[in-house]
């Protein structure tokens, strides 16, 4: 008898705070999922029925940064600060020198790539050429060949 009381006790310790832990990590994940609910609606176009005068500062939801697509030092600013700007406005101007030099490096780098290429054209011409070649002699040779069968044909080009 004495060994079931003890049994009963030690579910009971055990038991009724893993039963309250359980209920509120329950509870909790409830109240995570009806946080994320939030209300919303259709935006209409309409006359506004009532308007207050009021003072404030007005701060954006979203702000976009703007970047240039290359680096450089800047020469002059063409724009103040808060003013409207349309799309495809110069905002500023960079430095022509240094971006000049990168000009310089880019046009090199392309004249090295040109020649490259070039270069590539002309070894692609000759391995056709030679290709071309050894099938035409290979055909050749294999309608003259002599019956001993001691010469081999060189596909070297």
């Amino acid at each position: 008898m004495k060994k079931w009381i003890f049994i009963f006790l030690g579910l009971m310790v055990l038991g009724v705070p893993g039963w309250l832990v359980f209920s509120r990590v329950r509870q909790s994940a409830q109240d995570a999922r009806a946080a994320k609910v939030l209300p919303t609606d259709k935006t209409q176009l309409r006359d506004i029925e009532a308007a207050i005068d009021t003072t404030g500062l007005v701060q954006p939801i979203i702000s976009t940064e703007v970047r240039s697509e290359i680096s450089g030092r800047i020469d002059e600013i063409k724009v103040k600060n808060g003013d409207n700007v349309k799309k495809d406005q110069l905002l500023m101007e960079l430095d022509k020198v240094a971006l000049g030099a990168a000009l310089t490096e880019a046009q090199r780098q392309f004249q090295a790539q040109q020649l490259r290429l070039d270069q590539s054209a002309r070894d692609l011409e000759r391995q056709r050429f030679c290709v071309t070649a050894v099938l035409r002699w290979q055909r050749i040779w294999t309608r003259r060949r002599p019956t001993s069968g001691s010469r081999k044909f060189n596909w070297r080009c």
